[in-house]
């Protein structure tokens, strides 16, 4: 049955990712860890992730880094279960117009919000995403900072591509940027919780002493992995 729901208050989150294959992702944690490690690391980032935006009730998409079949079949038994969701190849040049174009793309399909996502979070929870909702009902453009000066999330009501222009992906500006070019396109910003990415061992380190000390209750996904590398107990 079709909902009845109007299509303005219909939402959609989008998890952005790559396929965790080895050495062609989280390549920084590779100072510390083997390729096939950095690749499991992903995966454990991903199913927490997933099953954070499996506790909502918003449609879930999926959009990734194109690669062989084989290869986005592991993908896709990765995020097996728990939900419904659709997959689709990621398209544009640039991880910056690859945002655009998927936001763009789901909003063109009469939703009334979109959210996307990085992959690298386990320690994101409902609420940041709830929240980035809630902020959108009132602002053209919403965004989740991370600790590094970047951003985890981005949402819109209609899609902007100007907030993506001069997007260097690692950058530790990239949040400035985008909300100095949101200004000067007149778009009201707003500014969800923090949360913290991972891409440096430094930064996964940080993830085990709070989840040792009982800080982090969450990640069992990537808690597990920790634990399988004897970073954990």
């Amino acid at each position: 049955m079709k909902s009845l729901r109007p299509a303005v208050s219909r939402k959609a989150i989008i998890i952005f990712t790559r396929i965790p294959l080895p050495g062609q992702t989280k390549t920084r944690l590779q100072r510390e860890l083997t390729p096939e490690q950095s690749a499991a690391a992903q995966t454990g980032f991903l199913k927490d992730v997933y099953h954070t935006c499996c506790l909502l009730p918003h449609d879930l998409f999926v959009f990734y880094t194109p690669g062989k079949e084989s290869a986005e079949k592991a993908l896709k038994k990765i995020l097996s279960g728990e939900k419904q969701k659709q997959f689709y190849r990621q398209q544009g040049e640039g991880l910056g117009d690859k945002m655009f174009q998927a936001i763009s793309f789901l909003l063109g399909k009469h939703y009334g919000a979109c959210v996307l996502i990085g992959s690298d979070i386990p320690q994101m929870k409902a609420f940041h995403i709830e929240e980035a909702f809630r902020l959108l009902e009132s602002n053209d453009v919403v965004f989740g900072p991370s600790l590094d000066g970047g951003y985890y999330l981005v949402g819109m009501k209609k899609p902007h591509r100007i907030v993506f222009e001069e997007f260097e992906e690692g950058g530790g500006t990239v949040l400035e940027k985008a909300i100095r070019l949101s200004a000067r396109a007149n778009l009201r910003c707003g500014i969800g919780p923090p949360c913290p990415d991972i891409d440096e061992p430094e930064e996964l380190k940080r993830l085990v002493h709070q989840i040792a000390t009982g800080e982090e209750k969450g990640c069992f996904h990537t808690r597990h992995f920790l634990q399988k590398i004897h970073w954990l107990k």
